[in-house]
């Protein structure tokens, strides 16, 4: 379990004007520093919830520590004190918004643990943004940024949602988005579908940092991302890269066939994928599931230190 210690809060200035809310967790005095991930969270999703601090927890005392912020548009950075004037729930921006933030993680990690091998892990929208930021051949992110990344873990990745929206209605948003771009579109929280442990919904429901929309820009940028995977983007993959997949086979939000569908798809030397027999969508909260998800994370990171 976490203590007082555990992680530093701090608001930190990163792209286009915003403050973030970030989090660092960093080894004990008594164990060192092997290796640094930045994590990024999923789609309405925040990094104070406690089955992430125990995981980040349990990392540090193996020697990883861990860089996570609250994305633009989501948790404290939209809604917190300290957040810029220009930040509001939902207002997440594109793609290039999201590289940009992404990079400028990457490089706050990197610099704050000078020569650590730096992973980078995302969930469920930030699965999909991982490993996109990992193979974009145009900047953001830059090559000098991409050559820091010793390997890249995708968690419940958003390459296909379960249930998407029909096709009509993914045109007139698309095309909607592109005169107003903030406008807020209502979507669900996925409360239930996260765990089988009924208590991760309650907390879901009944936190105030998030709430169940986000802007047309973002939902497209979001859905458009994983087709692009799909259809083009795994030829993109820097093949010396290492890279693990892993995602429950009762995963009712994004679809565990379509990570298998990338993954096959991938030229990568160095690849994984676990998948968790009937488990739902968030492994870290799952009881049957949760410690050896993070037992197969940490263990892979230390194999690819």
């Amino acid at each position: 379990m976490s203590t007082p210690q555990s992680y530093e809060e701090l608001w930190l200035d990163g792209p286009l004007n915003t403050r973030f809310y970030t989090r660092v967790y960093s080894p004990p005095q008594s164990t060192s520093t092997r290796a640094v991930l930045v994590y990024v969270h999923g789609y309405c999703d925040q990094i104070s919830g406690q089955y992430y601090t125990d995981d980040h927890v349990a990392m540090t005392q193996r020697g990883i520590a861990v860089l996570t912020y609250d994305q633009r548009g989501f948790g404290k950075t939209a809604l917190g004190e300290g957040r810029s004037p220009v930040s509001k729930y939902g207002n997440t921006g594109g793609g290039n918004e999201r590289m940009h933030d992404v990079e400028w993680a990457i490089t706050e990690a990197s610099s704050r643990f000078k020569g650590a091998p730096l992973f980078l892990m995302g969930f469920s929208m930030g699965g999909a943004l991982v490993v996109d930021f990992s193979s974009r051949t145009s900047s953001p992110p830059s090559k000098e940024t991409q050559a820091l990344i010793r390997g890249v873990i995708s968690c419940s990745p958003l390459i296909r949602l379960i249930n998407g929206p029909p096709s009509p209605l993914r045109t007139m948003l698309t095309w909607t988005s592109k005169a107003l771009p903030n406008m807020q579109w209502s979507t669900p929280l996925f409360a239930k579908e996260l765990s089988h442990d009924p208590k991760i919904a309650d907390l879901v429901l009944s936190d105030p940092l998030l709430e169940p929309h986000g802007s047309l820009q973002g939902i497209g940028d979001m859905l458009d991302r994983g087709e692009h995977l799909l259809k083009s983007g795994f030829k993109l993959w820097n093949e010396d890269l290492p890279v693990l997949f892993t995602h429950g086979t009762g995963d009712p939000v994004t679809s565990w066939k379509a990570t298998k569908d990338f993954y096959d798809k991938l030229t990568a030397r160095d690849k994984s994928i676990i998948t968790y027999p009937d488990m739902l969508h968030a492994l870290n909260t799952e009881p049957d599931a949760k410690e050896k998800f993070r037992e197969d994370v940490i263990s892979w990171i230390e194999k690819h230190i």
